[in-house]
């Protein structure tokens, strides 16, 4: 299989213009018919076990990767692999384009494309499958679907093997309640897997990241540590917005993972206790 690696018809970076400006120039850009049709043609064949798998999907993740500068603070730099990925492809990787998610595809495939019951909370905007139900705020998701579940409550408890969320709770005043309820969704033994907006990036903290979408503003409103992390400022850790996102999400489940990985993500995978 082969994939162009061209970014002609794909929402463009739109560098130079604020972030509000920049994220309704891609929003526009991906309702364009043209540039709708090439991307669905695209992510239909990315969104496969069989490519995330392969060699193709590699080489779609490094391209302009620059050895010592991409990683663990990608996102922070803004380097052209992530710009690549996450302006210029994101519209087709869904969920698959964060760098924390590749390093842990292995992983991650058998879950999201095996038997077991799995709902993308919170992945309208970059969902992790096309055959995976989101359950999200907005009412269609970036594949032009509409979103199965609008409110986490709505799913039936204790029906779900898996829960994936990237880049979502950061958003969510209610914190604890919101992982008691995702644990309510699990069965028991279910796994809960994160990938979230670590501290290391600095625009990403509360107070500083503003969002809006078709519901309105949504801005982050914790800024995510590990608490074991030595480098986490003091002044960060007293912080009323700051969370040990490790510690939270321990009061619900069993943390079996939890670290740094790219794109100054935090990777955590959690099981519900039978």
């Amino acid at each position: 299989m082969h994939i162009t690696t061209s970014a002609d018809g794909f929402a463009p970076a739109a560098s130079g213009l604020s972030r509000r400006a920049a994220e309704k120039v891609r929003t526009l850009a991906l309702r364009n018919p043209i540039t709708q049709r090439r991307t669905e043609s695209l992510r239909r064949r990315v969104l496969t076990r069989e490519f995330l798998d392969s060699t193709e999907y590699n080489r779609l993740m490094i391209r302009d990767l620059e050895l010592g500068v991409d990683g663990l603070n990608s996102a922070e730099r803004m380097t052209p692999n992530y710009r690549w990925r996450h302006f210029k492809r994101a519209a087709a990787l869904g969920a698959w384009r964060w760098l924390g998610v590749y390093e842990n595809s292995e992983f991650l495939i058998p879950l999201v494309f095996g038997e077991g019951q799995v709902l993308d909370f919170g992945g309208a905007r970059g969902p992790i499958s096309l055959d995976v139900p989101v359950c999200d705020r907005l009412e269609t998701d970036a594949f032009g679907r509409p979103v199965e579940y609008r409110d986490l409550k709505a799913v039936k408890n204790r029906s779900l093997d898996t829960i994936f969320s990237s880049h979502t709770l950061e958003h969510i005043p209610a914190l604890d309640g919101t992982l008691q309820l995702l644990s309510r969704k699990l069965k028991p033994g279910g796994v809960l897997v994160l990938n979230l907006p670590a501290y290391t990036c600095m625009r990403w903290r509360a107070g500083t990241h503003a969002y809006a979408d078709e519901q309105g503003d949504s801005p982050h409103v914790h800024t995510f540590y590990l608490a074991l992390d030595p480098a986490v400022p003091a002044a960060l850790r007293a912080a009323t917005s700051a969370v040990a996102i490790d510690v939270a999400v321990r009061k619900h489940f069993t943390v079996e993972d939890a670290r740094m990985v790219g794109d100054n993500s935090i990777w955590i995978v959690a099981r519900k206790e039978g």
